[in-house]
């Protein structure tokens, strides 16, 4: 059951958050889909898809094929990895930015 809340409650906090916050478009939802992709790769969907893929290319007749679980792993690495380059590649926006200063324009509390 725990798994289902896992992969429930992804999709109801992007939709909350689509709806509260109608500015994040773009690169900022990318960001929180690749977040949220990685959060729930220990859901339901994520394991049976893991699982199934696994006895594609599983010979041996066990209950649990052998690799199950890689993919698990390479979707949270992956996810980690692509959450810091698109936050330290985040373009700085107008309200971020430093005023420009005129280095010729006098200062108003030296006169």
């Amino acid at each position: 059951m725990l798994s289902v809340i896992i992969e429930s409650s992804a999709v109801v906090a992007l939709v909350a958050i689509l709806v509260w916050q109608s500015e994040v478009v773009g690169r900022c939802f990318l960001r929180l889909v690749v977040v949220l992709w990685g959060t729930t790769a220990f859901g339901l969907i994520h394991g049976v898809t893991d699982y199934l893929a696994m006895i594609i290319f599983s010979s041996r007749d066990s209950d649990t094929p052998l690799g199950t679980g890689y993919r698990t792993v390479a979707v949270i690495t992956i996810s980690a990895i692509l959450t810091v380059i698109m936050t330290l590649r985040t373009p700085k926006r107008g309200a971020d930015e430093e005023p420009q200063v005129d280095p010729r324009a006098g200062s108003l509390t030296l006169a």
